[in-house]
């Protein structure tokens, strides 16, 4: 018998590499910082102008919302803008004032004025759903910088509509 065929050779077996090295994991680090470093300012400038057309947004809504209130309760309702304080109240029929500040939203929205054309101060809306004479117009927001200005208009009617303004 030989004895060579009974003992199993010594050679070591190769082991499976898991895991990544220090090179692997630094080149994948900056690939990572390269990429946020160029998605971030563009992601801020969303999220700035984003706070504007939900602010937009919003005001709509309300306005919409004291449309139906005022033909719902057959009474005048209103949206009172308040420049100064940054904010604007809606007065239902039989309901309390609400306030809506501005400074919630992203970005630094605030009312505009645009080439002389000041916000409407006052728009009601009769219980016809259609607005008082005069008490019609157009309300402008923008963000930090006017980078994006939107402007709300209600017509005679009692149409909403809602439009970016450019510079």
């Amino acid at each position: 018998m030989n004895i060579t065929n009974i003992i199993p050779s010594a050679k070591p077996t190769p082991v499976a590499r898991s895991g990544f090295t220090v090179v692997e994991l630094l080149v994948v680090i900056s690939l990572i910082a390269i990429l946020l470093s160029v998605a971030t300012p563009s992601t801020m400038a969303y999220l700035r102008q984003r706070g504007v057309r939900e602010a937009a947004d919003q005001l709509a809504m309300d306005l919409q919302r004291a449309k139906m209130a005022a033909v719902s309760r057959n009474a005048d309702s209103s949206i009172v803008v308040d420049t100064a304080g940054n904010s604007y109240r809606t007065q239902l029929p039989g309901r309390a004032d609400e306030t809506t500040a501005l400074s919630r939203f992203r970005g630094g929205v605030a009312f505009a004025n645009i080439d002389g054309q000041v916000n409407t101060p006052r728009i009601t809306f009769n219980s016809r759903g259609i607005t008082n004479p005069g008490a019609n117009g157009s309300i402008f927001l923008t963000n930090d910088g006017g980078a994006v200005t939107i402007r709300l208009t209600v017509s005679a009617a009692g149409g909403i509509s809602q439009s970016i303004v450019t510079p």
